[in-house]
């Protein structure tokens, strides 16, 4: 082992710690994966204390936990705890970013062809609102154009947004690119993350986003309900004060005046799943602690193995692109639909997902693709359940 290598994740222990894996064989991570036990102990163990001593007092109580996710997201990222904002998720904290930006005629955007619904209707928001928004175009390669970027992103530009990993493919944008084009030009920078956090070494200062985000359930393995926001402190004077804020995130200092918190706390309302947020905490100091750099070596050499195997099935044709790809894997099979596919798979204890075109509009009806089958592996995937899925898939 080089010193440059990772350490090998421990796939057996993994398995053991997720009792789930016992019984079926999970692809559908880039969705939701199988929480640890540990993390699923975390959120019932927190629930049940509510119901002991009531919501308020376990609040006081459990101070440490309800911290933890903000520390460890800043470890996992290479952030602050006060540049975090819990959400709900991804696209709460996508859409709180998206307008902090202020927006209206003369605002110019410029965005990638692989950003998710939630990105296209933030989009389409800014239009109605008089801004001009510019879809970058892609290379041969199905990645955004570094050179159309390059001649793009000017002094003119106020906001940039990408999708890192689009949620219909394994491409991997190369966002650090993107960043440094966006800083040499001033505009804000805002990364969605919500695919490659749980199974990318991600730091900001490298990457130069103002913003990035993320939810729980996907490859942090967290429960639903609960997901992360950073915000650049340093952008934090030139943004718009939030629209929506609480008693936890603004202070209401005389009768007419409402004033933010400091940091990303303003970005954050103080009425969550406060068991999610626990549970959250734990996922992401599992992920810490077994080490990004592991599971991203892991995740994407388990991908490249199940790409091998589905195409060395006839009718099967793999629709990944990109130079560099990530653990989600979509495919089709000649002659079935999709969900038909899927439901034939789920019969047999291997869960896959379908991504719809109409999630993903500028990349899959561009490549004359419709719906699309979603397998994303994870770092608790091992030679077993590869091989249960492509048996399930000859079977057709």
């Amino acid at each position: 082992m080089t010193p440059d290598t990772p350490p090998p994740i421990d796939v057996a222990a993994a398995r053991a710690a997720t009792a789930a894996t016992a019984t079926m064989a999970h692809f559908n991570n880039a969705g939701a994966s199988l929480p640890s036990d540990a993390t699923l102990e975390a959120v019932i163990g927190y629930l049940r204390r509510e119901a002991e001593i009531g919501g308020y007092r376990t609040v006081g109580e459990r101070t440490d936990d309800l911290q933890r996710p903000r520390d460890e997201a800043a470890r996992m990222i290479g952030a602050d705890p006060a540049e975090i904002a819990l959400q709900t998720g991804a696209s709460e904290a996508w859409w709180r970013a998206f307008t902090a930006v202020p927006i209206g005629p003369g605002t110019t955007i410029v965005a990638g062809r692989s950003e998710f619904i939630t990105g296209a209707a933030g989009l389409a928001w800014a239009r109605e609102r008089g801004a001009e928004v510019v879809l970058c175009p892609d290379n041969e390669h199905g990645e955004i154009d570094l050179d159309a970027a390059a001649e793009l992103i000017d002094e003119t530009v106020d906001l940039v947004c990408l999708t890192w990993i689009p949620t219909s493919g394994g491409l991997v944008q190369p966002a650090a690119e993107i960043g440094r084009l966006a800083a040499e030009a001033g505009a804000v920078y805002l990364l969605d993350a919500c695919q490659a956090a749980g199974q990318k070494v991600i730091d900001v200062d490298e990457l130069r986003c103002d913003f990035l985000t993320f939810t729980s359930r996907k490859y942090v393995r967290g429960p639903r309900g609960a997901g992360a926001l950073y915000v650049r402190s340093s952008r934090l004077d030139e943004l718009t004060t939030p629209v929506f804020v609480d008693g936890y995130s603004s202070e209401w200092a005389d009768p007419l005046t409402i004033t933010p918190k400091p940091g990303a706390a303003r970005f954050e309302f103080g009425e969550t799943s406060k068991a999610a947020v626990v549970g959250f905490g734990n996922a992401l100091a599992e992920a810490n602690q077994l080490g990004l750099d592991a599971i991203e070596q892991t995740v994407t050499t388990q991908a490249a193995a199940l790409r091998d195997g589905l195409r060395s099935i006839p009718g099967v044709a793999v629709h990944d692109r990109g130079r560099e790809q990530s653990g989600i894997v979509t495919f089709s099979v000649e002659g079935h639909e999709p969900a038909a596919v899927a439901s034939h798979l789920h019969t047999v204890d291997v869960t896959v997902s379908v991504c719809p075109d109409r999630q993903a509009v500028w990349d899959l009806r561009a490549r004359g693709l419709g719906d699309v089958l979603r397998a994303s592996v994870h770092y608790y995937n091992d030679d077993t359940d590869l091989e249960r899925l492509l048996a399930g898939v000859r079977a057709l």
